[in-house]
C-alpha cells in the first residue's frame, strides 16, 4: 500500500511541477538557434532553457540524477544534453567557461563509454521492460556531443568514440544493441525491450546523432543507416497520429503537451534537412491539434487517465 501511495504522491508533484512550469525536463525546447541544415554548428533544438541545473553534481562537476528511490546516479542523456546546453552557450557568447565546460562534459562521455561502445542508463528503476540499459537516445546524443568536441579540439579519438557508439547503436536488441529490424526497415529504440515501443522523440535524437556522424566522415555505411532510418520514420508517422493529438510511443502511450510539441518541432528539423514532405505535413497536423481547444483537452483527460492508471513507481526527483 505504502508503494502505490508514494507513486501517486510522486506522479502529483511531478504533474504539478510540469503544469507550473517548474520541472527541469519539461521546459521550451525549440529548434536550435545555431542550427543549420547540411552543416555541423548547433544543435537541432535549444536545450538552453536547462542550463540552470538544480541537481546534485559531483566533484568534477559533472552531473548526477537523484531518483526518488534516493539513488543517485550518472544520466548519460543528462550529462549529454548539458553539454549541448554549454556549446549552444558558446555559440552565442564565445564565453571561455562554456567551451571548458563542453569539454569536461565531453571529455567524461568518451572516458565513460565501455568496450561495447555504449552507456548505461537507469532503465533497470525508470523502465523496468527494458531487455537492456542501453539508449539509441542517449547514443545519439553522446554521438552528437563528440562530433562537436572534435570539431573544437581536432582529437580524432572523439571520432572514433563516435564510431563505436554508433556501431552499438544499430546492433540488434538480442545482440544488447539499440535496433530494431524488420522488413528491411531499422527502428532506433530510446527503451530496448520487446515489443519495441519505438518512442518518436528517442528516435529522432538517435537520428540526429547519425546525421552529424554522416555529415562529419561522408560514410557510406553511415549514409545508408541514415537514410533507412529516417525512411522508416516517415513510413510509421501514421501511427503515432492520434486523429486529435500525437502518440508518445507505439505502445499507445499518450504524448503530454510537452512531448506533443517537441515532436513538431523535430519534425520541423527533419523536415529541413531531409526534405521529406512528410515530416512538414505532420508537423502542421499536429500544430492545429495542439491549437485546437478541444483536441487539446481531450488529450489532456485522456493523458491524466492513463497517466493515472500507470503512475510508476520510480521517477527522476531531480
Amino acid at each position: 500500500m505504502k508503494n502505490i501511495i508514494d507513486a501517486y504522491t510522486s506522479l502529483i508533484i511531478r504533474c504539478a511541477k510540469i503544469f507550473l512550469g517548474k520541472s527541469y525536463y519539461h521546459v521550451s525546447q525549440p529548434q536550435g538557434k545555431h542550427f543549420f541544415p547540411n552543416i555541423i554548428e548547433g544543435y537541432f533544438n535549444d536545450f538552453t532553457n536547462k542550463a540552470d541545473w538544480t541537481g546534485e553534481i559531483d566533484s568534477e562537476g559533472i552531473p548526477l540524477v537523484v531518483l526518488s528511490n534516493n539513488k543517485r546516479i550518472y544520466f548519460p542523456i543528462a550529462i549529454a544534453q548539458m553539454a549541448l546546453v554549454h556549446y549552444e552557450i558558446w555559440l552565442e557568447n564565445k564565453q571561455t567557461y562554456n567551451k571548458e565546460y563542453f569539454l569536461r562534459l565531453a571529455h567524461w562521455l568518451k572516458d565513460n563509454q565501455n568496450e561495447e561502445g555504449g552507456w548505461i542508463n537507469p532503465w533497470e528503476y525508470l523502465r523496468p521492460s527494458c531487455i537492456s540499459n542501453y539508449s539509441a537516445m542517449a547514443q545519439g546524443e553522446a554521438i552528437s556531443v563528440m562530433i562537436r568536441a572534435h570539431i573544437l579540439t581536432k582529437d580524432i579519438s572523439f571520432v572514433d568514440s563516435s564510431y563505436l557508439a554508433f556501431y552499438h547503436m544499430i546492433k540488434p536488441l538480442d545482440e544488447d544493441g539499440c535496433s530494431y529490424y524488420s522488413d528491411h526497415s531499422i527502428y532506433l529504440e530510446e527503451y530496448p525491450e520487446t515489443p519495441r515501443s519505438s518512442v518518436l522523440n528517442g528516435w529522432i535524437y538517435a537520428a540526429f546523432g547519425i546525421y552529424d556522424l554522416m555529415l562529419l566522415t561522408n560514410d557510406n555505411e553511415v549514409k545508408r543507416i541514415y537514410q533507412n532510418t529516417i525512411n522508416t520514420i516517415e513510413r510509421n508517422l501514421g501511427s503515432y497520429d492520434m486523429g486529435y493529438w500525437s502518440y508518445y510511443d507505439l505502445h499507445g502511450v499518450i504524448a503530454s503537451p510537452f512531448y506533443h510539441k517537441l515532436h513538431i518541432t523535430l519534425l520541423d528539423t527533419l523536415y529541413k534537412t531531409t526534405n521529406i514532405e512528410a515530416f512538414n505535413t505532420y508537423s502542421k497536423k499536429w500544430t492545429n491539434y495542439e491549437n485546437n481547444f478541444l483536441s487539446r483537452t481531450k488529450a489532456l483527460g485522456m493523458k491524466a487517465l492513463q497517466r493515472l492508471k500507470n503512475p510508476g513507481a520510480v521517477t527522476i526527483t531531480k
